[in-house]
């Protein structure tokens, strides 16, 4: 995000787990380094918010999931300007119209 010049961010997850994990890093000691290593990048962020959001309420995010892990497009698609697909996507998505394909 650094990248992109935003320092003020909010992060939402599908995962309740990874949720809790970062706002409550001791009851997950399993994941340590990771959350730790998650932490140090959210350090320079000015301000930061991460919380739960059902899968419905993700669906970009969903979709650019999907097709990163089929097409191993690795970076960031906003800061590529991502596939043809998605300001279509990501427009009906903010008029709330987005049918699930």
């Amino acid at each position: 995000m650094r990248s992109l010049q935003h320092n003020k961010i909010i992060f939402e997850s599908t995962s309740t787990l990874a949720v809790s994990g970062v706002l409550q890093p001791r009851k997950t000691p399993v994941c340590r380094i990771l959350i730790s290593e998650i932490q140090e990048a959210l350090r320079p962020l000015e301000m930061w918010k991460i919380q739960s959001i059902d899968q419905g309420r993700n669906h970009v995010a969903y979709k650019i999931a999907l097709s990163d892990t089929k097409t191993n497009q690795h970076q960031s698609y906003v800061a590529t300007g991502g596939p043809s697909w998605l300001s279509t996507l990501i427009n009906s998505e903010a008029q709330g119209s987005v049918s699930e394909s």
